[in-house]
């Protein structure tokens, strides 16, 4: 790795690590949901060099936030997988931009939906909440808020990126 992909990504991962403090929940009934733009700018940078820089960043972020603030390993690593896996599939589709969108948000949205039918379950063990099956009955309450929750993130950080990313490709190709 030369050294200016080694800056742009310690860039874009402080970049996106800040951004991770703008962060509030859009659904009442899952208030543990909380939008924050941070994949933004490691979508971007996946766009603009490779898919594996935009991942290092989403990791470094994630990372850096996780002992800054969280200080959960399941939320952090939610966060993670979330954030690769929209980023995987937006630059593997971005040739044709509305099956980006869409393949990125509904897949995004359906494995996170998914995923959190394990997480929940294993956050009640780890916080002492109750039993897995607790955990799983209250997933069973709220998998409607999540899937409506990763769709309304993944799909505005999608939108927001085509015109920012439109703006950023002419400094891209300075470097």
């Amino acid at each position: 790795m030369k050294t200016r992909d080694i800056a742009l990504i310690g860039v874009f991962s402080a970049l996106s690590f800040g951004l991770m403090f703008l962060e509030f929940p859009i659904i009442p009934a899952a208030s543990f949901l909380k939008y924050d733009p941070s994949e933004i700018p490691a979508l971007i940078l996946a766009l603009n060099t490779s898919t594996l820089h935009g991942i290092l960043t989403v990791i470094f972020k994630d990372i850096l936030f996780y002992f800054a603030k969280s200080g959960d390993p399941i939320g952090i690593s939610m966060n993670a997988i979330a954030g690769i896996f929209f980023i995987f599939l937006v630059k593997k589709f971005w040739r044709r931009k509305t099956a980006a969108g869409i393949v990125s948000v509904v897949g995004t949205s359906v494995l996170m939906t998914a995923l959190n039918a394990i997480a929940i379950p294993v956050y009640f063990i780890v916080m002492k909440w109750g039993s897995a099956s607790d955990g799983f009955r209250f997933y069973l309450n709220v998998w409607w808020a999540i899937l409506i929750f990763n769709v309304f993130k993944f799909g505005i950080d999608f939108l927001i990126t085509i015109p920012l990313n439109k703006r950023m490709e002419g400094i891209f190709r300075l470097g």
